[in-house]
Parts: structure tokens; sequence; C-alpha cells
């Protein structure tokens, strides 16, 4: 008995020694990431990835009571937001049905009493959410002695964040050279040498009457942007520079043609008469001509004064709109420098002799400097040029909407001039607004908890920072109402008011995508605090009202090939999508969030012409959906292919041949049922796309909606974006009823 009682003990030793050789315990990234972890700190994975390697989490716990409550009020949310869709789907007769059974269940959540305690009490003490995004940004080598970098919360990081998260195999390089080009060449796209770019058939200058159309269109369209050019003055110098001698003209006009080139190359992005009438592959060479002949003509050393600094804008803002907000930064630098040299940043000693239209001038270039200094400061997530803390506090106040319909100079008379000025001075705010938000949510809580030792602060937020930062997107919108009505042509009325719509969503996506890590819980029916969900939802509802509003826009014909913003603010609406779809592997039918994602490929295929922003999205799109095509699949050609362009230009019709493609295998066309436009859609069973998902249940398992081991409500897709959908937030669209005319 003794031998036995000594024997089996050490049976049983060996047995386990030999079943705990892998890691005991895996790291946080890789859990969420579902890769195999080496269980060293850091460890493999985190470090092949720049991730920050921390064992915070430990193992998983049984759900406590609080969190059983949580997983039932997620339940009910998504019976409450099934039933809603429910009832708009159906006729009137039987959704008087379904809005009794809404009447009769009380469907609603109770708050906690004070004497209770909720998941929701925890997080409100710590008062902190996690950022998926991490602090260490990204770099591209381009050369030997170069590299590129997009700050940790850019569109740039967002997209190689996704991937690290959802793709199926966790490679040595994880982000291979082909990828990151094509994440490149959104914002850094290659300028032709002026010396080497001689376009064919090209005119000198254009006529008289084409220089003044082109000169309108660039006031239609830029209207926001543009408030340092007064149209009246341009009109006349350019009268002159057509009708008068040489001589007479030198004078005066010699700084006057690089700010005339700048112009006409920004008339030429924008204008369709030309497009149609010659083609948009000679419409944008000759824009691209006349941005070469003006960059020619600009003495970048010496910029000292303010017709310099106004051609100096214009490049930015060609820059800009041809994918080269990069290169845009760097001419940034030269035009903040100039702009300091001449003082816009301070007051204007009495006795200085500036004439008022000179003083508003000044006030109107400083302010569409700042707008553009923030808004690529925003996009690349990098620091900006003009330090706002240096500005005098008089010429912050004159860089204010104007509320009353009276500027401060006599000569802006019209009310569409009131109204441009105070619509840029509105850009200008929720610009500061959105660049200091990100600044102070991610940046200074991160510096404060450089100072602790714990590696998990790293990528935490204070959640009182982030509601004040809401509080003060809710003032913004709120003051829309406040503004001059705009102008009665319908059309301008709507651009401009567009303008600020997609700023506006650009800002709030770029606060809340860092928590769109929380969507994966939720997917799986785990439990997840109400302010985890709510921030995770808010993005969803963002991007799906970005992606709503830019259709409106299109079925209106007001959309443009050349409007940058207006295409960089769609493609991050659809990479959440993606997002959000890579989240629900095995899900039923995500019928809505599919069409939602590919009415936003449909959109950005519209906006197709000459490798502009909408075709660089369209290829980084392509490489997501490659690379995330266990999970998530669209055929974005087939879709380019059935989508009409915008433009009239004959290469609009598909993508560049050397774009990353994905198709079907052969093997596997055969089966799959497809849609009629041939690529897959809900309805294909995913087990019969062309890469069996990991997770997928088996062909003989009847998938189900409870998974795991506490009976976890496994939410599709859909139920998350009706839930994100009908969340109660304030929207600028909310005020533009009363925000003037159109």
């Amino acid at each position: 008995m003794t031998d036995e009682g000594v024997s089996k003990p050490k049976e049983t030793l060996r047995y386990r020694k030999g079943y705990h050789r892998r890691a005991p315990r895996a790291c946080d990234e890789c859990r969420l990431r579902k890769i195999k972890c080496d269980g060293s700190k850091p460890c493999k994975p985190c470090t092949v990835s720049h991730s920050t390697c921390s064992y915070e989490s430990g193992r998983k716990p049984r759900q406590t009571p609080t969190e059983r409550i949580r997983v039932l009020e997620t339940r009910l949310r998504s019976v409450k937001a099934s039933l809603e869709i429910l009832k708009s789907q159906n006729s009137p007769g039987q959704a008087f049905d379904v809005d009794k059974i809404l009447k009769t269940v009380d469907l609603s959540v109770a708050p906690p009493s004070d004497d209770e305690s909720s998941s929701d009490e925890v997080a409100d003490k710590a008062l902190r959410l996690n950022s998926m995004m991490g602090h260490s940004g990204r770099s591209f080598a381009t050369g030997p002695w170069q590299t590129s970098f997009y700050g940790p919360y850019s569109g740039c990081s967002f997209v190689l964040r996704t991937l690290e998260l959802f793709r199926k195999v966790a490679d040595d390089n994880p982000h291979p050279d082909g990828s990151r080009q094509v994440i490149s060449d959104l914002y850094e796209a290659p300028i032709p040498d002026i010396e080497s770019y001689t376009p064919a058939e090209s005119r000198t200058l254009p006529s008289q009457s084409t220089a003044l159309d082109l000169l309108g269109v660039v006031f239609m369209r830029y209207s926001v942007l543009v408030q340092f050019l007064h149209e009246a003055n341009f009109r006349d110098m350019v009268y002159r520079f057509y009708n008068e001698s040489a001589v007479q003209f030198s004078a005066s006009g010699q700084t006057f043609m690089p700010l005339f080139h700048a112009v006409m190359s920004l008339g030429l992005l924008y204008d369709v008469h030309s497009r149609r009438q010659d083609g948009c592959e000679y419409a944008t060479s000759e824009a691209t001509k006349h941005f070469l002949l003006a960059r020619r003509g600009l003495d970048i050393s010496h910029c000292a004064d303010l017709i310099s600094l106004q051609a100096l804008l214009c490049l930015t803002i060609f820059l800009i709109s041809t994918s080269r907000i990069t290169a845009a930064h760097t001419y940034l630098g030269v035009a903040s420098s100039a702009a300091t040299r001449l003082g816009l940043h301070k007051k204007v000693e009495e006795g200085v002799p500036l004439s008022a239209a000179q003083r508003d001038t000044r006030t109107r270039v400083f302010l569409s400097l700042l707008q553009l200094d923030l808004y690529v400061s925003l996009v690349l997530d990098i620091p900006g040029f003009i330090n706002l803390d240096h500005i005098d506090s008089e010429i912050m106040n004159k860089l204010q909407p104007s509320t009353t319909g009276k500027l401060l100079y006599p000569f802006d008379i019209t009310a569409e001039s009131r109204a441009q000025f105070s619509a840029s001075a509105k850009h200008l705010e929720l610009l500061i607004l959105a660049s200091t938000g990100v600044h102070d949510l991610f940046y200074k809580c991160h510096r404060q908890s450089e100072k602790t030792t714990d590696e998990s602060e790293f990528t935490s937020v204070d959640v009182k920072i982030l509601k004040d930062i809401e509080q003060k997107y809710r003032l913004w919108t709120n003051g829309l109402s406040g503004l001059p009505a705009f102008p009665e042509d319908p059309e301008t009325s709507a651009r401009m008011k567009f303008e600020l719509e997609m700023t506006f969503y650009l800002g709030q996506m770029a606060l809340y995508q860092p928590f769109l890590h929380y969507l994966i819980p939720m997917a799986q029916g785990l439990p997840t605090t109400k302010i985890q969900s709510e921030h995770a939802l808010a993005c969803m509802k963002i991007a799906g009202i970005t992606i709503s509003r830019t259709d409106v826009m299109y079925q209106r014909g007001l959309l443009c090939p050349a409007s940058w913003n207006s295409i960089y603010t769609l493609f991050l609406a659809v990479s959440c999508l993606l997002f959000l779809i890579a989240t629900h592997p095995g899900t039923s039918r995500p019928s809505n969030a599919w069409k939602k994602g590919e009415r936003g490929i449909m959109l950005l295929a519209a906006m197709r012409c000459v490798n502009n922003g909408a075709v660089k999205c369209l290829l980084i799109i392509k490489m997501l959906i490659q690379q995330l095509s266990h999970t998530v699949l669209f055929d974005v050609d087939h879709i380019v292919a059935a989508t009409a362009g915008i433009c009239p230009c004959s290469v609009a019709g598909s993508l560049p041949r050397e774009a990353i493609r994905r198709s079907l295998s052969k093997d596997m066309a055969a089966t799959t049922p497809l849609h009629s436009a041939g690529y897959p859609t809900p309805d294909t069973p995913l087990e019969a796309r062309s890469i069996q998902s990991p997770w997928s249940l088996g062909h003989d398992h009847v998938p189900t909606l409870f998974t795991g081991s506490h009976d976890t409500f496994y939410r599709d897709a859909d139920s998350i974006l009706a839930e994100a959908q009908a969340m109660s937030m304030v929207m600028p669209m909310d005020s533009f009823e009363i925000f003037g005319g159109g």
C-alpha cells in the first residue's frame, strides 16, 4: 500500500509536467489577436509588431452577477433594436402589431440605484478606457537615409492596426513592403519634376474668359479654404494681366504670376467643363503644369510678402487635393515661417501704415494657414507648426465666426462674403477642437502615465477628458444655428455645409476609432461596460452617417473627384465598417452592415479619376480585403466595374492592373452562390468562400446564437450596427435646417 501510494503521485506529476510545456499565460495583445504567445516579456509577436506587451488581464474570471446583468442588458438592447428594424420594414398594419409589443413589454434598461453596484460603477471609479492604437506611431523606410512617420492616431496607423488584429497568420514581417506602399501612396504620391514634365499639346496660358471661369470655380468649390483671396481684387488683376502691356503690368505683377498659376491649377482640378471638353487626363496634366510653373516662379527661401504667402497656400491645397499631403506639410512649414516673420499672429502696432483692406487680408491669410496646418496635423497625427498659445487674443477674436451678420471691415458688404467667412471661421473652430481633443485625450495622459511603471497605462485614457471633449463638440454643433444665412445658391450652400459635416465626422472618427476593439467582446457576447460599448458604437454611428450623407451629395450631383477631404473621410468610414465585419467571423447574415460597406465602396468608385485619392483608397481597401478574406470579402473590382464614375475620363473604368487582387478560386467558383454582379454577398455561406474561416462551426453544425461557457449571446454585425444607429448623438445636420437656406 505504501508503494502504491508513492507511485501514483509520481505518475501524476510526470503527466502534469509534460502537459504544461506551453506558455502558461499569453499576453494581452496576443490574446486579443488570437495568436500564439511564447510567454516572454516582451514576447516575440509583440516585438515583431512593435506592440505594447503586457500581462494585465490574467485568467478569464467567471461571470459575476453584475456581469451577467450586463449580458442580459446587452441582449435586451439587441432585441429592441431588432424590433425597431422589423417595425420599419413592415406595412403600417403589421408595424402596429410590433408597436404593441414595444409598448406592452418594458424593454428599457433601468439605471442602477444608489444602493446597487454595476460594472458601470466600477468603470466610473477607474475612469479609464483602453486605446488600441498605442503611442509609438508608424515609420516607413523609403530610402537608405529616409523614413516617413505617421502618428499612432492617423488613418495609416488605423489600417495597419486592423491588419494586426485580424490577419489570419502572424508573420515575422506583419506588414510587407507591398502593403505599406499601397497605404503610403494615399499620402505621399510623387511630384513630377518640371524639367522633365512636358504635357502633350499644352497651352501656355488659358484665355481670359477661361481664366475668369476657373477663378469662379475656385471660389465656389474651395470657398471654405480660400478666404485669403479677395475675388474682386483678383479678377481685377487678371483683367490687367490680359489687357495691359508687359511693361505696365511688370511693375506690380511680378509677384502675381506665381499666385495666378497656383489658382489656375486649383481651378483645373475642380472644373467639370474642362474635363468634359478636353478629358480628365489633359485637365489634370494642365493643373500639374500650372502648379509647377507657380513653384518655379516662387522664391521659397524669401516669402516676405502676403502675395507669395497666398501662392504658398494655394500650392498646399493643390498638394492635399492630389494625395501629396506629406509634401503639403513641408510647404506649410515654409508658409508658417513666413507668416510668423510677417507677424500675422500678433497685433499690428499703432502707427503702422496699413489700410483696413490690408489688415483684413492679413487676418484672412492667417485664418487659412491655421485651417490647413491643423487639418494636415490631424490627418498625419503629427504636431502642427503654429502654436495656438502664441497667438494674440485679439487675433483669435477676429478669427471667430460672426453671429451678428456684420464683419469688422466695411468692404465685406455682401451676404455671401459674410457667410463664407463665418463658415471658414467655424471650420477653423472645429479643426482646433479636433486637433486639441486628440492631443489632450491621448498624449497628455500618456506623458503623465510615463512616470509610472505600469505598462498598461500607456494605452489608457481618462473618460472625464473624453466627456469634456464630447461636450465641446455638442456646443460647436449647437452654435451652427447662430451663423449668418448661407448664400441663396443651393449648390454653393450645400457644398459649404457638406465640407463642415465631413470635417466634423473626421474629427469624431479620430476620437472614437481607438476604442473599436471593444466591438470584439461585444460581438462574442462578452460583458462590456456601458462606457466601453457606447464609444465603440459612437464610431460606428459616425461611419454610417458619413456614408449616408455622402450618398445624399452623390444623388444631388455635388460630389467632386478632387475633394480629398470628402474622399478620405469616406474611406475612414468604410474602414470602420470593415473592422466591424471582421469582428464577426461566421456571422449569420450581416446584410445591413454588408450593404452599408458596399455602398461606401461604390461611392469611392464613383469618385475615381486618373489615379486620384479615391483610386488610392480603393487600392487600400482591396489590400485589406485580401489579407482579411477569411472573414471580410468584397470584390472591389466588380463593384468598380458596375459603378459609373462622376468623371468622364476613359481610364476610370477599372483600377490599375498592378493593384493587389484576390478572386475566388476556380474550384470554389462553381459551388459559390454569387450576387448578380458576380461577387459573394451575405447570402454566400462562409465555408463556400475562397478561404475557410478559422472560426467556422463546421458543415454539419447549425449556427446558434449562443456560444461560450456562459451562454453568451453571439451578436451579429447588423444588431451592433442597429444599436449604433439608435444612439442619441448631436450631429451637424440636426442644425442645418436653420443653418441658412439651401
